[in-house]
């Protein structure tokens, strides 16, 4: 269900200020809170750094990407990667509620 939300938000949302603050507001909540224990699953130090900075690399990838589709008009492409970054970092925060 929430995934055909995030399709018809790419389909409500313009480009704007407001999608650039949904975008930066999830991209700092998903390098603040990555990685997620679970019960099955609880990591140890290393592991937490090492997923900590593959979020960073996968965050400065997508942050790069939209910038510059952003600039070439490519909005659909834009929307697309902040719809899923948020769908992300809103599945994360339930995560983290579920979890404790």
């Amino acid at each position: 269900m929430l995934i055909f939300g995030g399709v018809k938000l790419i389909k409500i949302l313009e480009v704007g200020i407001a999608m650039g603050i949904v975008f930066l507001s999830s991209v700092v909540f998903l390098l603040k809170n990555s990685p997620v224990d679970s019960e099955n699953r609880r990591l140890d130090v290393d592991e937490k750094n090492t997923n900590k900075k593959r979020v960073l690399v996968v965050q400065l990838i997508a942050s790069i990407g939209v910038v510059f589709l952003w600039k070439l008009n490519f909005d659909c492409y834009v929307k697309s990667i902040v719809v899923a970054n948020f769908l992300a970092a809103l599945f994360q925060g339930i995560g983290i509620i579920v979890n404790k």
